[in-house]
């Protein structure tokens, strides 16, 4: 298709009158510039159909099978159009109207910005189109929460074209690239949340999500989930549940412990309002949302996408531990894939002995991009990463089969055993240490040039299955301090150096964040219990954290 290919697609639930003004609308705004409009019957009834005096020549209509909810109704679509070809895909609620123009302005916004993956018009209220609904959201990371600055404010208050955390799925015009680099949408939220997900996920990858202040749409608020069973729970159940969803998957273990902390408080707060208010259905689908957001909740069985694996492998100059690593995969999975940054010594000899597929790439102080390159080279469905000095457990080489096959998540997190010289960390961070190393391929990334991590379209499962890190050389020395962890800071300090100065913070607040990792690690995590070797990990995380947090106000220099 050509490179401006776009397609137009509206998800179609409840008042079909609604379908059919938002397609009329875009119609006389944008078809007779080669658009294609996709409507998605997301109907329970699955029985839409086009008026005869409404032009169907550039209309498909998919039809999904039930509701899938916004998610899996929009990702039934987007799988067509990534089929297809299409470059652009804007996506619509179907009690939308699409001002004149809209379209080729928020095409040629994300033509003409090179980080831009999304856009957003500003969308003003159907029945005041003075009114603003909606301008892009910031996210307010440790309350899973977005604030749109702008939302009921006048059309004269309306903010320039910008960059923001997030846009609503209401109206976003998304590059297909973006789709096929980060994944569709997680069809674990159902409606509500999935757009922030996806944004969220966007952002990690790189790209930038903008709101475009010359693009309108009109929007009759909440027309569609007044209709259906699931979207009559409103967002009083799902903005909850998928809040404590989005913060298990994304937040760091201390902001979700934040996160828990506050969700009491709050929950008071709003039940507290809803009963003054006598809104008394309001407080119970709210705290039904907030069980099922804490409770483990069960996942649909899918067909999986097969279970052959790929084991792809990160090294330089490790020709002390390459091949005890490939030993350990050799026989479980399908495939071994090293990507090696340019090793001197016999690490790339040692790799031939167990594959033929090594390849070679200069490391740009990124780990993320390299687990991500070698993903890439995999043909596999299944990515088991692993690092040249890691080696996974017996355990894990007899389950890894019946684990894919039997389980329906998309991602697991793997226990990591490890070493201080020849003995076993047990306590500490070290102590308690998980990865997610075994992914489903489509849709997943690594994020964080240092200590990556791995970004799922859908949940990800904590399991015992272990995989061993025994390094050459004790990673906890003065000696690799100064190496290592020191390269690591740097690395930090290049991608997180913020401008400008924080005053007496950055004398005081290092010291105090060293204090803290210290007792955090020797107390909260147990590392005392360690014994001499408990105190020296503590003493060297600690002074790292002491290290990072200085890259970060700005006071160490790349």
């Amino acid at each position: 298709m050509h490179k401006d290919s776009t397609a137009v697609l509206i998800l179609h639930f409840g008042d079909a009158a609604l379908t059919y003004a938002c397609l009329s609308s875009i119609q006389s705004a944008a078809l007779s510039n080669g658009l294609e409009a996709i409507i998605i019957d997301n109907s329970d009834g699955q029985d839409f159909s086009l008026p005869k005096d409404l032009d169907t020549d550039s209309v498909k209509i998919l039809k999904s099978g039930k509701n899938l909810g916004y998610a899996g109704g929009m990702n039934y679509g987007i799988r067509h159009c990534l089929e297809k070809g299409y470059a652009y895909l804007f996506l619509l609620n179907n009690d939308t109207e699409v001002a004149p123009g809209c379209v080729s302005k928020l095409r040629q916004f994300l033509q003409s910005k090179k980080r831009a993956g999304i856009a957003a018009p500003l969308i003003l209220y159907s029945e005041n189109r003075q009114r603003i609904w909606s301008t892009g959201s910031r996210l307010i990371l440790f309350r899973g929460k977005t604030k749109d600055s702008f939302h009921n404010h006048s059309i004269s208050d309306l903010p320039k074209s910008g960059n923001v955390d997030a846009v609503t799925g209401c109206a976003m015009m998304i590059k297909a690239e973006v789709f096929k680099n980060i994944g569709l949408f997680d069809e674990s939220y159902f409606a509500y949340f999935e757009d922030v997900d996806l944004c969220y996920r966007a952002g990690l990858y790189g790209y930038a999500v903008y709101f475009v202040s010359g693009a309108s749409v009109y929007h009759r608020v909440s027309s569609a989930s007044k209709h259906g069973a699931q979207i009559r729970k409103t967002s009083d159940f799902f903005m909850i549940r998928n809040r404590i969803y989005f913060m298990q998957k994304f937040a760091p273990r201390s902001g979700l412990a934040l996160f828990y902390a506050f969700l009491p408080l709050e929950a008071a707060v709003y039940l507290a309002k809803s009963f003054i208010r006598l809104q008394i259905h309001k407080p119970v689908r709210f705290l039904v949302g907030m069980r099922e957001g804490l409770l483990p909740r069960p996942l649909e069985r899918k067909q999986p996408p097969g279970v052959e694996v790929s084991a792809c492998i990160i090294t330089k100059n490790a020709a002390q531990t390459i091949e005890t690593c490939l030993r350990s995969v050799a026989g479980a999975v399908q495939e071994i894939v090293v990507l090696d940054s340019g090793s001197t010594d016999d690490t790339v000899a040692f790799c031939r002995k167990y594959t033929d597929k090594i390849f070679t790439t200069e490391f740009k102080n990124d780990y993320a991009s390299l687990r991500n390159q070698a993903a890439k080279l995999a043909e596999k469905p299944w990515i088991l990463a692993l690092d040249a000095d890691e080696a996974i457990s017996e355990e894990l080489r007899e389950n890894l089969t019946s684990l894919l096959t039997s389980s329906p998540y998309r991602a697991y997190s793997l226990k990591r055993i490890n070493y201080y010289g020849q003995s076993i960390i047990c306590f500490g961070y070290a102590g308690f240490d998980s990865l997610v190393r075994l992914y489903q391929k489509q849709g997943a990334f690594f994020y964080g040039k240092v200590h990556e991590r791995l970004i799922s379209q859908g949940p990800i499962k904590r399991t015992k299955l272990r995989i061993v890190h025994k390094p050459a050389e004790n990673n906890f020395t003065r000696k690799s301090f100064r190496t290592k962890w020191m390269s690591y800071a740097a690395i930090e300090a290049e991608s997180q150096t913020r401008s400008g100065h924080w005053g007496i913070l950055r004398f005081l607040g290092a010291p105090l964040v060293f204090c803290l990792a210290y007792l955090k690690e020797i107390l909260l995590l147990l590392g005392f219990l360690d014994g001499t070797k408990g105190f020296k990990i503590a003493y060297f995380r600690a002074l790292y954290t002491y290290h990072v947090f200085r890259a970060r106000s700005g006071r160490m220099q790349p």
